[in-house]
């Protein structure tokens, strides 16, 4: 693969984690009946006990979060080390862009995975 090419395929990594990111996270908790209020009272049971579907929900939810984030995450890794390997003399300045790039968007997706762990489950 030529660099050119690899730097093209890192642009779209870095824009399209822009929205990915965001749509993971919201999409996964859209899911739930509450609408990823863990509070919500759809999930209220008469006497005070915690009903079941919630937990299920809330679970579902964040498999779904961890599951798209760390697939990105392997996503930006592999084009982090293709770029790494590939570092030409020509362009060091257009490189280093694309590597500080990708970097930042996978910290967003580490961010998305520690959002969506147990934090804020709780009423």
């Amino acid at each position: 693969m030529k660099i050119k090419d690899l730097t093209h395929i890192s642009l779209v990594y870095i824009l399209s984690s822009v929205f990915l990111g965001p749509i993971i996270y919201i999409l996964g908790y859209s899911f739930t009946r509450g609408g990823g209020d863990y509070c919500d009272g759809v999930y209220h049971l008469p006497g005070g006990l915690v009903d079941p579907k919630r937990v299920t929900e809330f679970h579902n939810a964040q498999v779904f979060q961890v599951t798209g984030a760390v697939i990105m995450l392997t996503l930006g890794l592999s084009l982090l080390l293709c770029s790494f390997m590939g570092v030409h003399k020509n362009k060091p300045k257009t490189n280093a862009w694309v590597l500080v790039g990708i970097t930042i968007m996978m910290l967003g997706y580490v961010l998305v995975i520690l959002m969506s762990g147990k934090s804020g489950q709780n009423c």
